[in-house]
């Protein structure tokens, strides 16, 4: 919880300084992230759901900490694929900004537009850390997707365990690589420009 909260948080900073030069058009790797998206938010859906089945769940303690952790993985989800999806379809570096705002919300925008690829780092590492967790971690101790075994009739956990869990993991993964691949460019982007600085110097 405290780890997709800290995600939540960082992926704002990332969208705020950035919002208004996202452009989005629809090609394979949108198409990628959007199904697999689609997946982990199903399965948050379902698992939010199970703690109202007539079955009920078998942790009573956990339920309010599994309720809010739920809706910030669907809120995170969907924030990292609009993210993702808007800065991949346009050169955001490029373009001048054109908003009219108070000279203070500029500064902080600008600001946090010079940080965004260290937070794109820290992102992609937590969700390779989520992606651990869920794909090795649940083989060793299956106590991840124990509500969801208890709360639904074997034919949904099937479909469940089978489908929208791998993409529920395939999303992690994708979304950590493509938060690496932001700041690995950045930083390549960087050195290079130094060395062709000092070459002309």
């Amino acid at each position: 919880l405290v780890l997709k909260l800290l995600m939540l948080i960082l992926i704002l900073l990332c969208i705020f300084p950035l919002f208004h030069r996202l452009k989005f058009n629809f090609n394979v790797s949108a198409f990628v992230l959007i199904v697999s998206c689609f997946g982990n938010v199903i399965y948050h859906v379902f698992y939010f759901l199970a703690f109202f089945s007539k079955k009920g769940p078998m942790l009573k303690e956990s339920v309010i900490i599994s309720r809010v952790e739920d809706v910030f993985s669907v809120m995170l989800a969907l924030l990292q694929i609009f993210f993702l999806m808007g800065i991949h379809s346009s050169e955001t570096t490029c373009k001048p900004n054109s908003r009219d705002s108070s000279p203070r919300i500029e500064k902080m925008r600008k600001y946090l537009e010079g940080h965004v690829y260290y937070y794109c780092s820290l992102l992609g590492t937590m969700n390779l850390a989520l992606w651990i967790c869920d794909s090795i971690g649940e083989l060793r101790l299956p106590v991840f997707s124990i509500e969801l075994n208890h709360a639904y009739d074997p034919p949904v956990w099937e479909i469940l365990n089978k489908l929208i869990f791998p993409l529920t993991i395939f999303f992690r993964f994708h979304t950590g690589l493509d938060f690496l691949k932001l700041y690995w460019q950045r930083t390549y982007r960087s050195k290079s420009k130094d060395n062709w600085m000092l070459y002309i110097s």
